[in-house]
């Protein structure tokens, strides 16, 4: 098992991910079109989004799981904030913890990278609210959002 940042030579590894999951969980409505996907995953090298990150799960040369990070500074306030726009981990995989160790890697990659909070996107099925309920994250946090990183 390695966590580790998604890199320009993981295309043919995402992909397959992205259509193993797709074909997998029939509750995902987002389509997925590999042409499209191959020519702006190619567009610019992933390395070069320096306000976006992707966290892989990998066993076996394969990705079982990836957390999607953004991060921005408010004018506002200066402060640097980060975004968990998608956690996935495929259907036969669930609830082994894999999802959490992302979530935990995504906080500590958020904490190098200096900000001050975070704000998690959730998704309100009941997978998602299971998944929410067994790391103990409370209801008031799912309704603002977010979380401070102390």
């Amino acid at each position: 098992m390695l966590i580790r940042e998604m890199r320009s030579n993981d295309l043919d590894l995402v992909i397959k991910f992205e259509i193993e999951y797709r074909n997998l969980d029939k509750a995902i409505i987002i389509p997925f079109v590999e042409e499209r996907y191959r020519e702006k995953f190619t567009e610019k090298k992933i390395e070069d989004y320096v306000n976006n990150k992707t966290l892989l799960y990998i066993e076996n040369d394969r990705i079982i799981g990836l957390i999607t990070l953004l991060f921005q500074v408010s004018l506002a306030n200066f402060k640097k904030i980060g975004y968990i726009d998608w956690i996935t981990v495929l259907k036969p995989y669930r609830n082994k913890g894999i999802a959490k160790q992302l979530l935990l890697e995504a906080e500590s990659y958020f904490r190098y990278e200096q900000c001050e909070l975070y704000y998690l996107f959730v998704d309100k099925t009941e997978v998602a609210k299971g998944f929410y309920d067994n790391i103990k994250l409370k209801q008031e946090d799912i309704i603002r959002g977010y979380k401070i990183l102390d």
